[in-house]
C-alpha cells in the first residue's frame, strides 16, 4: 500500500487538478475576446488628420487598431502557451499514474467538467464508488506530483 500524501500535497493535487477544469473554458474566451475585438474594430476608411503646421500626420485610426490587435495578438499567443504548458504539466502527472481507472475518473471529473452522477452513469458505478475512487486517484496524482508543485 502506497504512503498516505500530506494534506497539504492532496490540496496542492486538487488545485492543480481544478486549474484542469478551467485551462479550456480559458484559452477558449481568449480566443473569443480576439475575435469579438477584431469585429468590433474594423475600420471603414482611413483619415489622417494634420497637426501643426509642419505638416505631420497623427497616426490614423486604422494604424491604432492594427497596432492594438498585434498586441492582443502576441497577448493571446503567449498566454495560450503558458496553459498549454501549465495542461501538458498535468497530462504528464496523468500519464505516471499506475491505475487506468484513476485517471478515467480524474479526466471526466476535470477535463470533461462532468459530475459524479455522470461520471458514475458513464462507469456503471454509483456515485459513492465515484468519490471514493476520486479520493484514491487524487492520492495518486499527488504522488507523482513533482516537489515544485507543493
Amino acid at each position: 500500500m502506497p504512503e498516505a500524501v500530506s494534506q497539504d500535497k492532496y490540496i496542492k493535487a486538487v488545485m492543480l487538478l481544478n486549474d484542469l477544469t478551467h485551462i479550456d473554458s480559458l484559452i477558449r474566451q481568449i480566443e473569443d475576446d480576439y475575435n469579438m475585438t477584431c469585429l468590433k474594430v474594423q475600420p471603414k476608411g482611413i483619415s489622417y488628420d494634420k497637426v501643426g503646421s509642419s505638416g505631420n500626420c497623427t497616426i490614423s485610426q486604422v494604424e491604432e487598431i492594427a497596432v492594438e490587435l498585434e498586441h492582443l495578438g502576441h497577448q493571446k499567443k503567449k498566454l495560450i502557451k503558458k496553459y498549454a504548458k501549465e495542461k501538458a504539466e498535468i497530462y504528464h502527472i496523468l500519464n505516471k499514474m499506475k491505475t487506468p481507472e484513476h485517471v478515467k475518473v480524474l479526466l471526466m471529473l476535470y477535463s470533461e467538467n462532468l459530475s459524479g452522477d455522470e461520471v458514475a452513469e458513464r462507469m456503471n458505478y454509483s456515485r459513492t464508488w465515484v468519490y471514493r475512487v476520486r479520493r484514491r486517484a487524487i492520492e495518486e496524482f499527488a504522488e507523482y506530483m513533482e516537489d515544485s508543485y507543493v
